[in-house]
Parts: C-alpha cells; sequence; structure tokens
C-alpha cells in the first residue's frame, strides 16, 4: 500500500512504470550514454518521492500505454523512447517544484469540524455554511485546496470511519444508520464502489490482530465454515466476519 503523502486524493488506479536501467556506457531510451546521463542522475536523486503531477503528466503516461497496446513497429519503438524520456524528464520537473499547499482558515474550520465529528453526517450546504461562504463559492474553493469535491471528501470520510466501525464489531446495518446512509444496502454499495468489495467481504480479508479487541465483545466458532475460516459472530448471533486462526508457537 503506498500512500500519497499530503496530498489527499480520491479513489484511482495506480499503475507501474519500471526502467530496466543501462549498463554502465551503454545507450537508455535511444540516448548515447553521456545523453541520458543527467537524466538517471535525476532520478535517482529525486528531492521528494511524493509530489503534486500536473494533468499533462496523466495524459502523458495514457499515451504511453495506448502505444504498448500497438505493434512494435522500428517508427513506434522511437516514437515510445521520445515519449518516455518526455515523460521522465516532467517526472523530474514536478518532483523539484517548490511544494506550495495553502488552506485558507475558512476551509480548515471545516476540515477541523469534520475531524471533531466523524460519526457525524454533514451536507454541503451545512459545511458552507460553517464557513461563511456560498455554497458555490466554497465547493471552489475546498476542491482547489483539497483537490475533490466537498461532497467526495465527505463520502471518503465516512467510509473511512465505517471500517474503524466494522473492525470494531459493529453491524453493518447500525453504521449504514449512524453514518445517514439511508438503507444498509445503500451502504454497501458504497463501500464496495470505493473499497472494491462489501463490507462482510472486507471483514474476511482484514489480518486477525484487527479483531483481537473484538474477542472481548463475542465469540468465535468453533469451527472452520466453508470459506475456512472462523466465523466471528457476536452476542446476538449476527455474522460480522471471518477470524483467521490464531498461529501456533513453535
Amino acid at each position: 500500500m503506498h500512500g500519497s503523502g499530503q496530498f489527499l486524493h480520491g479513489r484511482g488506479l495506480h499503475f507501474w512504470m519500471q526502467l530496466a536501467l543501462p549498463r554502465p556506457g551503454a545507450p537508455f531510451l535511444g540516448l548515447t550514454a553521456k545523453r541520458a546521463a543527467p537524466i538517471l542522475d535525476a532520478l535517482w536523486n529525486l528531492p521528494r518521492r511524493h509530489f503534486q503531477a500536473v494533468p499533462d503528466l496523466r495524459e502523458k503516461y495514457a499515451a504511453i500505454l495506448r502505444l504498448c497496446q500497438t505493434d512494435p513497429t522500428p517508427l513506434l519503438k522511437a516514437r515510445m523512447a521520445a515519449l518516455v524520456t518526455e515523460w521522465l524528464l516532467d517526472v523530474v520537473a514536478c518532483a523539484d517544484r517548490p511544494v506550495r499547499r495553502v488552506v485558507t482558515p475558512d476551509i480548515a474550520q471545516v476540515d477541523a469540524y469534520l475531524r471533531k465529528h466523524p460519526n457525524s453526517h454533514f451536507t454541503v450546504e451545512e459545511l458552507a455554511g460553517i464557513a461563511h461562504l456560498s455554497e458555490s463559492h466554497f465547493k471552489r474553493k475546498f476542491r482547489e485546496q483539497f483537490g475533490m469535491p466537498p461532497g467526495d471528501y465527505l463520502q471518503r470520510r465516512r467510509l473511512e470511519t465505517a471500517v474503524k466501525l466494522l473492525s470494531q464489531g459493529k453491524s453493518v446495518t447500525n453504521i449504514a444508520y449512524d453514518l445517514g446512509f439511508s438503507s444498509s444496502q445503500h451502504f454497501s454499495t458504497s463501500f464496495k464502489k470505493y473499497f472494491g468489495q462489501s463490507p462482510l467481504r472486507w471483514l474476511r480479508t482484514v489480518s486477525d490482530k484487527d479483531f483481537i479487541p473484538n474477542r472481548e465483545k463475542g465469540k468465535a466458532g468453533a469451527k472452520k465454515d466453508a470459506s475456512g475460516y472462523f466465523p466471528w459472530v457476536d452476542e446476538e448471533g449476527r455474522l460480522h466476519g471471518h477470524i483467521c486462526p490464531e498461529p501456533k508457537e513453535a
């Protein structure tokens, strides 16, 4: 799992680009060793690993991916080398830019209020009122400073709170009600859209240590079920997930 440093971002896809570095004196991306040396040196010595990219970086990366799906003719290979070289130079330029992330007092007040009330549900209109801004002005400023619309930010915070509540053994129905979802189905659909799996499936995949506090409030089944794990049942007999078997001491 890789974080985004101080730059918040919403859901997205992660792509990897692996570079096969040349042997000393060998060419790189069609460049002679002498011409490639400054690029390689800059990549090895990036001033920071987390940085905010420019839109062109994403567009050029998408173009590289499209070329990868094309028959590798000699001309296409030359175009690919040129585009990757340009993309790498853009990466170096973005990493070298000074970090400037300013949150104005009105928007910071809203963020602080949200952190103080993690289980509460707010509308964008209510948050704009806290910032003493019109709804349209608040949306614009919030997106500029946090990199996402306030509605997406609210949804993200609600679902991240839901993860904590799930790990504490709270039922899907109660979480949906507490966090302001219209129904447990609405919550499950939103959870799956954000995390890629349903709440109960997420519970089955979390590590055993996340369930240790729950053992004081419920009990695990004596036998494994079809999933291969021990079913986790609360005092009222509701299934909340599964527990991995505890490792035996050597």
